[in-house]
């Protein structure tokens, strides 16, 4: 039997403005046909009024299911049904009840968001305008390996944030995010050849962004004597780890990011690509891992701060 490989729609690309992607699980969706009887008059009284309805729940497992990816981002929850016949669906939390988990045994466990907005996108893989379907409607989503209770921590947590000012936002949002990142070290298992010395003032490797263009991946930069490294803290990017040979650079320009003198652009010799695979025991990702040799034309970063950059720069 020849299993189909599952065509991944997900990116970037379809998050709101501004909004910062966490990670993603394996599991399904239990989609409700006629929607969720729900009060969206408040955010709080919603959630009272759909867990006293509790014959919805028995539905659940009654409902179609589909089989794809949650991801988390710091304003909504994404699906990514493996069948490309169902849009990419995207729940903001604006427009959403809190989320909650359904246990009807130990060992059936859901995850349950109401909404009265949700986000088509990408039916079929096309690229075409976004559905905004306004219906108040249920979805509910099991989870292959994670643990329920701890993704839903986190989803309550990024709920919250929803309904604080601006300003309070972003302080708590940033300091979720610091939190994450200061816990993802950069796994040295991945270097080439393991005589290679890092040329950082403290030998560690340095928080950094890869801006391409509407994207902004986070992630950690290590520069050895020999070359140049770029691990992503998500898995969305084909690659998880990129790496550069320090001969292959031209030349090195500061840039301004953000408003900010924090930026470095490195310019290459060539554009050809070629893969690799590195050896078994990688930190996070486990067993084997791929990654590149990729000469791409330009290579654009931003730092933390100027110092950082400055740092690297004259490394």
């Amino acid at each position: 039997m020849i299993t189909k490989k599952v065509v991944r729609r997900f990116s970037l690309l379809l998050l709101g403005e501004g909004e910062y992607y966490f990670r993603d699980y394996g599991g399904y969706l239990y989609l409700s046909e006629q929607g969720a009887r729900s009060n969206f008059g408040s955010r709080r009284q919603g959630r009272a009024s759909i867990l006293e309805a509790k014959d919805d729940y028995t539905l659940i497992s009654d409902r179609k299911q589909i089989k794809g990816r949650l991801h988390i981002a710091s304003a909504s929850v994404i699906f990514e049904p493996d069948d490309v016949r169902y849009p990419v669906y995207r729940i903001p939390f604006a427009d959403s009840t809190e989320p909650r988990k359904h246990a009807p045994s130990p060992r059936k466990e859901y995850l349950v968001i109401n909404t009265k907005l949700v986000v088509e996108m990408k039916v079929n893989n096309a690229d075409q305008p976004y559905r905004f379907n306004r219906d108040p409607s249920e979805f509910a989503f099991s989870l292959t390996y994670a643990n329920p209770s701890k993704v839903l921590t986190h989803l309550q947590t990024l709920y919250d944030l929803t309904g604080m000012d601006r300003a309070e936002r972003e302080r708590e949002l940033g300091a979720l995010i610091q939190k994450r990142e200061s816990a993802i070290k950069f796994d040295i298992s991945w270097l080439t050849d393991y005589s290679e010395r890092p040329q950082h003032p403290d030998g560690q490797a340095v928080l950094v962004s890869e801006i391409t263009p509407l994207i902004q991946s986070p992630g950690r930069l290590m520069v050895t004597d020999k070359r140049l490294y770029v691990q992503h803290f998500n898995n969305v990017s084909a690659e998880p780890l990129v790496k550069y040979e320090l001969r292959d650079i031209e030349s090195l320009i500061k840039r301004r990011y953000g408003m900010r003198d924090k930026g470095l652009e490195l310019l290459f010799r060539s554009s050809k690509k070629r893969s690799t695979r590195l050896g078994s025991g990688g930190g996070g990702m486990g067993g084997l891992a791929s990654a590149s040799f990729l000469q791409a034309k330009s290579l654009y970063l931003s730092f933390k701060d100027k110092k950082t950059r400055d740092e690297i720069y004259d490394t």
